[in-house]
């Protein structure tokens, strides 16, 4: 039995599309897992208090952040002995002040390490953004980073001399 050309080009097609949907679904799976992870930690952030407030908690931490950042987060407050640690700023919104407005959070883009999630707002009527760097763990997505306008990251700070 002979296949015509246009059969083939067609079975080809459709073994690429076969073959391409899953990944596809992954990662829109992956990337509503990603953002509802930063959205949840903004939510609690703004109904219930600061979930980073109590940082001793390295479990309720590691619902958010990687393990490693967890354990700088923790460390910056026992470093701190109840004053000011090297975070001198809520780590959201890298601010010690503020007033919301024009809250965003972006779809997730794919880097080679893992997925980047952009937070867009207005703080006292200035734009700004926070980036945060999510990787893979055997928990699902985590934290690893997160990077400010002004070229700071979470882990470049909690990793510091302290003062």
């Amino acid at each position: 039995m002979r296949i015509s050309g246009f059969v083939k080009l067609a079975l080809a097609l459709g073994v690429v599309a076969a073959n391409a949907a899953p990944a596809s679904a992954e990662q829109k799976h992956d990337d509503v897992s990603a953002r509802a992870l930063i959205s949840r930690l903004y939510r609690l952030r703004s109904t219930k208090g600061d979930p980073l407030r109590n940082p001793a908690d390295r479990k309720s931490l590691e619902r958010y952040f990687t393990p490693r950042l967890a354990g700088l987060y923790v460390q910056d407050q026992i470093d701190a002995k109840g004053e000011v640690g090297r975070l001198e700023a809520d780590p959201l919104y890298y601010a010690q002040d503020f007033e919301i407005t024009d809250f965003r959070i972006g779809e997730p883009t794919r880097t080679r390490d893992g997925l980047v999630v952009e937070v867009t707002f207005r703080n006292i009527d200035k734009p700004s953004r926070v980036d945060f760097e999510l990787a893979r763990t055997k928990d699902g997505w985590r934290i690893s980073d997160i990077k400010y306008e002004d070229g700071n990251t979470l882990r470049g700070i909690l990793e510091s001399k302290f003062p």
